[in-house]
């Protein structure tokens, strides 16, 4: 019993005396709201040995190693926001703020958190990913945000939050979107700068996709449409979306905006808007997309641009940023700068020309960079509108030059420029210019009113003259009728039709036409009618009472030796014989006798006495022809022929004694079986001849011969020396040349090309295919051209003196290409090169070659400006040899020059060549039994250098009793393809 009562004592005591538990803080400060379950930890007193915890009324399972001050446990129910209570052993509540966490969204670098902060808002929330821990800010109660970091999103890992305590709350994943730091923009490209740029989904500037170039991750290049950089905004936003987020990026970046006040012809007023980042810095800015070089802006709002005369001046222009040269970056919209098109003048266009010029200035037509056209044309005629675009266009000393289609006259239109960027039209009326149709027509010193037709005239004042009169009283009927009072007393001056001038001061404009001709009695069929009673005043070319007769064309003549009479030859056309008469006119008048023209009408051959003295050898002199009482006058073409003796032979006789002296060509006429120029070489007979082979690509010559040894032959080098013909000023080495044209007609070949000095060199191949001699009248000088030969002739056209003291050398090669060693043997002795000359001028070369002789004949002759004069001709030193870089290898070669002095527009000089074969080798002879060995082969070379060809060829038919001739073979090779 007293037992009993002592327990029920102490008890008492016990409770009496005992502390309630007591909570002093909660880790986590605060919680999330909803089921998840969070461990807490509890610090406090008199929790005791097992203390019982519950938050929100749903226990919270204690964990092992709590004490009397600290409790471990893990809540098991859901909790609510604000707030939830936390009690230990059924004892005084602990209030713990709950939030509760909707969402999240992203704007750039911005981290938008959605839910219910109201209980957390005075506390401390900072979020951790990836070792970066980032502190935000509550906005309100329901909206917390931070800042995001380059290595807090490139992460893949959860985002944690923690409280003030730095105790971890909740993690969360969280897919971040894009991070924009920087935008910048190119001539055609935008640039972004930032992170977690990939892997993206798209990029649009605006709501248009923007093609990606080039992504790092870190930097992306992108191409937006044309239109973002035309477009008038002063602000842009760019959108990514990546493939690892929902949240699309939205951007807004600003830039200034660019525009025009108004456009004048040589400067533009721009305006500036918007300035971001460049108000106080505006030296770092430049205009670009114009053709000149940068322009400086200078001003913040309104400014000029000006614009030089010059091509490329209207094109598409951008602020750009310029301070760095290496990576000029674009601040602004584009614009279209243009100057405003100036039209200075247009000509004046007849009825059927089709074609319209325009001059002025700033009118090219396309944008700089671009093909786009910065202006169209117009033509309005008869209140129909047409477009027309340039066929040309020129531009020359700050002048565009422009030719455009246009109807044909004579209706006047109106061309205008409209320019795309602009209102400012530029027009001009055009007229054509007036035409002429007819005329009504006198008699000749009757004073006539006069009516004249045609087209365009205008009114104001007008002078009209025929002939060489003027007409009075002009009177303007309408825009195609003059009448004017004309005295009729000018005398045609050649042919039927008289000069028609009318001008038309207003314009100014003037037309010209020949139409006038008097009232005729008789009939002038080529012509008009004379002054004279029943005469007419024929056209060029046409003589006789009517008009009908050819006027006679003369184009050479042979010659004579002074005081030793002689048959001459005049060639040229339209020669008959009624009441023919030749005169030779130098000191005095010499009359040609029995003149007789050929039936042919091309030749007139007579008897001149050889009588008119001359101070100089080298002198010409004039010759008229009279045919039906119609006169013909040729100046300086007749010259004599030097008073050289005929060719002594190496025996020392005239013509080796095997030919006569032709005392009026003082050349030999050879017995029959010998020839050269002095007889000295026998020949062996003849046999039949076949035509020489002519390679078509080229214009070198070589002639092979029986024995296989091959000549080469022809024109080698052009050159222009100074007065002293010590200096070279140009020179041309026909090797090296590309012909550019190659015609083939019949037995005829033309190589023509164009050297480097602009003048035309042109060579031409005729082959004599005939059995029979043909002679080639040169200057008065008649060659004779074997059968089966070929004639070389070149030509030169304007050529172009450094200075009038120059000359020019036109130099020949002729030598031994290729040797038969086997016929000929390998001793040069076989081998011989020699020349034969008269007054100091080589005549003749000869190349011979065990029996096989190549012979060089050079006429005393060349064409001088169209009159006949004497040349010379020289062989070249082997110094000069050396000096020209001619090759010099082969043996027995010889290269001989002909030197003329300046010349207005033509100089004509003929060299002649040919192999002659006077013996064969044995064993090496292509002649067969019964077959004669005596051959020749020939080639024929005339030089022409000038702007016409002046010399004409009369192939005469000869036969003598000299026997055939054959040619052996001709080649032409290629040493320069076209």
């Amino acid at each position: 019993m007293n037992n009993k009562l002592i327990v029920i004592f102490i008890t008492l005591i016990f409770a009496l005396f005992k502390v309630e538990s007591q909570i002093t803080k909660i880790s986590p400060s605060f919680i999330l709201a909803g089921t998840t379950p969070t461990t807490l930890l509890l610090s406090g007193s008199n929790f005791g040995l097992n203390p019982v915890v519950t938050v929100g009324g749903n226990p919270c399972n204690v964990k092992s190693g709590s004490s009397d001050i600290l409790i471990q446990c893990q809540t098991t129910g859901p909790v609510n926001v604000p707030s939830t209570s936390v009690v230990v052993n059924s004892l005084a509540p602990f209030t713990l703020p709950v939030f509760k966490y909707n969402s999240f969204t992203q704007f750039n670098e911005k981290v938008y958190i959605y839910g219910d902060f109201m209980s957390i808002q005075s506390k401390l929330l900072s979020v951790s990913c990836n070792g970066y821990r980032l502190t935000g800010y509550f906005l309100n109660s329901t909206t917390y945000t931070f800042d995001l970091v380059k290595g807090f999103i490139e992460s893949t890992k959860m985002t944690d939050f923690y409280d003030d305590t730095t105790t971890l709350i909740f993690s969360q994943s969280m897919a971040y979107s894009s991070v924009v730091v920087k935008s910048s923009l190119t001539f055609n490209q935008i640039i972004l700068e930032g992170y977690n740029l990939s892997p993206l989904d798209y990029v649009n500037v605006g709501t248009t996709p923007c093609q990606v170039e080039s992504n790092t991750g870190l930097k992306l290049v992108c191409l937006p449409p044309t239109s973002f950089f035309s477009d008038k905004i002063t602000n842009y936003t760019m959108s990514l979306s990546l493939k690892t987020s929902t949240i699309v990026n939205n951007v807004i970046f600003q830039r200034p905006l660019f525009s025009y006040i108004s456009a004048l012809q040589n400067f533009t007023t721009i305006q500036v808007e918007n300035y971001i980042g460049f108000e106080n810095n505006l030296s770092k800015l430049s205009i670009m997309g114009l053709l000149h070089s940068p322009t400086p802006i200078v001003q913040s709002s309104s400014f000029k641009v000006y614009f030089p005369k010059e091509t490329g001046i209207c094109g598409y222009a951008y602020i750009a940023d310029t301070s760095n040269p290496s990576q000029i970056l674009r601040v602004s919209n584009t614009i279209l700068l243009c100057p405003r098109q100036l039209m200075h003048g247009t000509n004046i266009p007849n009825n059927d020309d089709g074609v319209l010029s325009i001059y002025g200035s700033y009118l090219n037509t396309t944008i700089y960079g671009s093909t786009e056209k910065s202006m169209s044309f117009s033509i309005i005629k008869n209140g129909i509108a047409t477009q027309t675009e340039p066929q040309s266009i020129t531009y020359t000393d700050n002048l565009y030059f422009l030719r455009l289609p246009i109807p044909q006259g004579p209706e006047s239109f109106v061309i205008s420029i409209i320019p795309i960027w602009d209102d400012a039209i530029s027009s001009s009326l055009i007229r054509f210019s007036p035409s002429l149709s007819s005329i009504t027509r006198s008699r000749y010193n009757v004073s006539t009113l006069i009516t004249i037709k045609g087209t365009g005239f205008i009114t104001g004042q007008i002078d009209v003259s025929i002939g060489n009169g003027k007409c009075s009283n002009v009177s303007f009927v309408d825009s195609q009728t003059l009448t004017c009072l004309f005295d009729s007393t000018p005398i045609p001056i050649n042919g039927k039709l008289m000069s028609v001038f009318v001008i038309f001061k207003a314009g100014p404009f003037s037309v010209t036409k020949e139409m006038f001709e008097y009232i005729c009695t008789n009939d002038c069929i080529n012509g008009g009618c004379s002054p004279v009673p029943d005469t007419c005043v024929c056209a060029s070319g046409w003589s006789g009472p009517n008009c009908v007769q050819k006027t006679p064309i003369i184009v050479s003549i042979s010659s004579t030796v002074y005081q030793v009479p002689a048959t001459v030859t005049i060639v040229g056309n339209n020669f008959f014989n009624v009441d023919l008469r030749v005169e030779i006119v130098g000191s005095f008048t010499s009359i040609c006798g029995d003149a007789l023209a050929s039936q042919d009408t091309k030749s007139i051959t007579c008897l001149f006495k050889s009588d008119i003295k001359l101070n100089y050898i080298g002198d010409a002199l004039h010759v008229v022809v009279y045919v039906n009482s119609t006169m013909v006058y040729k100046q300086s073409i007749f010259t004599y022929i030097r008073p050289d003796e005929c060719p002594i032979g190496s025996n020392g006789q005239v013509c080796s004694g095997h030919g006569s002296c032709n005392q009026q060509q003082t050349t030999c006429t050879c017995e029959q079986g010998w020839e050269t120029n002095d007889c000295s070489v026998k020949s062996l007979g003849g046999v039949g001849v076949t035509p020489p082979i002519v390679n078509e690509n080229n214009t070198t010559s070589t002639i092979v011969t029986p024995n296989g040894n091959k000549f080469d032959i022809g024109i080698a080098m052009i050159n222009e020396l100074d007065s002293s013909n010590s200096n070279i000023i140009q020179s041309y080495n026909i090797n090296n040349i590309k012909w550019k044209k190659v015609v083939k007609d019949n037995n005829t070949f033309i190589y023509s090309t164009e050297l480097p000095n602009k003048s035309t060199l042109q060579a031409m191949l005729t082959i004599n295919d005939k059995d029979e001699r043909v002679y080639f009248n040169f200057g008065g000088d008649i060659i004779p051209i074997l059968p089966k030969s070929i004639k070389y002739q070149i030509e030169l056209y304007n050529w172009t003196f450094g200075s009038t003291q120059n000359n020019v050398e036109i130099i020949f090669k002729s030598g031994l290409t290729l040797s038969n060693d086997e016929c000929n043997g390998n001793d040069n002795d076989n081998k011989k090169a020699s020349t034969q000359s008269i007054d100091n001028s080589v005549r003749n070369i000869q190349i011979t070659v065990n029996g096989e002789t190549l012979i060089g004949t050079f006429s005393d002759r060349m064409i001088l400006d169209g009159r006949p004069t004497y040349n010379k001709v020289n062989k070249l030193t082997t110094d000069q040899i050396s000096k020209y870089q001619l090759d010099s290898t082969a043996a027995a070669t010889i290269y001989t020059s002909i030197l003329t002095s300046y010349f207005n527009n033509s100089v004509i000089v003929d060299p002649n060549f040919g192999v002659l074969i006077s013996s064969t080798t044995q064993g090496c002879a292509t002649g067969t039994k019964g077959l004669a060995n005596w051959k020749i082969a020939v080639i024929i070379v005339c030089s022409i250098v000038g702007t016409a060809i002046l010399v004409t060829t009369i192939w005469l038919v000869v036969k003598q009793n000299h026997g055939s001739v054959k040619i052996i073979a001709l080649k032409l090779k290629r040493k320069s393809k076209s």
